[in-house]
């Protein structure tokens, strides 16, 4: 076994699931930004 290779395998899997989690959160607060804005827009023209 390549322990090197996996221990690098690992942390760049480590970092690549931070970097998704972060984006997910980040779409997710844009997603409900945009339909709270929406919705208050609605609600103020009417």
């Amino acid at each position: 076994l390549d322990f090197s290779g996996v221990a690098m395998f690992y942390s760049w899997g480590a970092g690549m699931f931070l970097v998704a989690g972060w984006g997910l959160l980040l779409t997710l607060f844009v997603v409900l930004e945009l339909v709270r804005g929406l919705s208050c827009g609605a609600i103020r023209a009417v």
